[in-house]
């Protein structure tokens, strides 16, 4: 009855609010303590279901990150999911100013994953983030910079890789270090560690290329929520261009897209100059990336030259890739034959 329940429920508020008081002292066992009280209350009290669950799931919040307050990732994960099970939408559920969201802890727990430099792991979880909250542009933003960054350690990966297996890495630390990197065998030596690298470099290339599909849909995606960022054009323009060379065209048509919004933001006057060093940046982006998609995939150097001197007197600072590698090669393909 509502007075049986109520003797559980009361006390189980207090013992919520006394924990809060003492995060200090990591008091998970309070939380525990009161996550249970308050479910023998809902059990009692049909009336009282919705509130008891809603404060439930903000204990297993509570433990989440205080999980993740002591590094144990993979245990704050658990508690922030599991605030989901227990409620559908429960991991969105905050205390303003007291208890941030469990979306926002898991999110935390990807930003310590990259700063542990576990990259995977951090793109996995914006992209569990990302489909939980599919309005969320952070998320999709975020899975789609963080999938691109583990493909290109992935693609750099399988180019040392490839090295050593034609033998041409003969430094026996960097050997080494790089049989780690690759989880390859202790005990393979001669031709049988040429095959393994050979085996990962293969593996290593194919994931990548995972990622990098991947990482454009997600930029897509956060696309579709911002179609006005020129930034995030650029980002999926530039992996289709470099990295997949697949779907040109679309990717052509979001440079010429960036390059428009960009320049009627900066025509804009109520912008500030962190705001304009944004747009004048992803505007000399935007003519740097078309410049390498005439060079790289439309043989035309001639028209490539003309974006990336664009680029270069757009600036905001200088373009090290267009100056010493990119106009060199242009010019070297312009160069007359005799």
């Amino acid at each position: 009855g509502v007075d049986s329940a109520g003797a559980w429920k009361l006390p189980a508020h207090a013992r919520f609010e006394r924990a809060l008081a003492q995060w200090a002292e990591r008091p998970l066992l309070e939380f525990a303590l009161a996550e249970s009280e308050f479910a023998t209350a809902r059990s009692l009290e049909a009336e009282l279901v919705d509130e008891c669950t809603r404060f439930e799931a903000l204990c297993r919040n509570a433990t989440g990150w205080l999980r993740l307050e002591a590094g144990e990732l993979d245990l704050a994960k658990d508690a922030f999911r599991s605030m989901e099970k227990l409620l559908p939408g429960g991991m969105g559920l905050e205390l303003p100013g007291r208890l941030r969201a469990g979306t926002r802890g898991l999110a935390e727990v990807a930003m310590e994953h990259v700063r542990r430099d576990e990259l995977e792991s951090a793109a996995k979880l914006y992209a569990e983030l990302h489909k939980y909250q599919r309005d969320e542009v952070e998320w999709a933003a975020r899975a789609g910079a963080t999938y691109r960054d583990a493909a290109e350690r992935s693609t750099l990966l399988a180019l040392d890789c490839r090295l050593a297996a034609e033998g041409r890495v003969t430094d026996p630390r960097r050997l080494a270090a790089l049989r780690e990197r690759a989880s390859i065998p202790i005990k393979a030596e001669g031709a049988a560690l040429a095959t393994e690298f050979r085996l990962a470099a293969d593996e290593r290339s194919k994931k990548a290329r995972k990622w990098f599909e991947t990482s454009r849909a997600c930029f897509l995606d956060a696309l579709r929520l911002t179609p006005n960022d020129a930034r995030l054009m650029n980002d999926a323009a530039l992996i289709a261009i470099y990295h997949l060379g697949t779907d040109l065209d679309d990717a052509e048509s979001l440079l010429k897209r960036s390059i428009t919004v960009a320049q009627k933001t900066l025509a804009a006057t109520t912008q500030d100059e962190l705001a304009r060093n944004a747009s004048t940046q992803a505007l000399g982006d935007a003519h740097e990336y078309l410049g390498l998609l005439y060079l790289e995939r439309k043989n035309d150097a001639a028209k490539a030259v003309q974006f990336f001197e664009t680029a270069l007197k757009i600036g905001p600072g200088p373009r090290p890739a267009i100056s010493e590698s990119y106009l060199p090669r242009c010019r070297e393909l312009l160069r007359p034959r005799n």
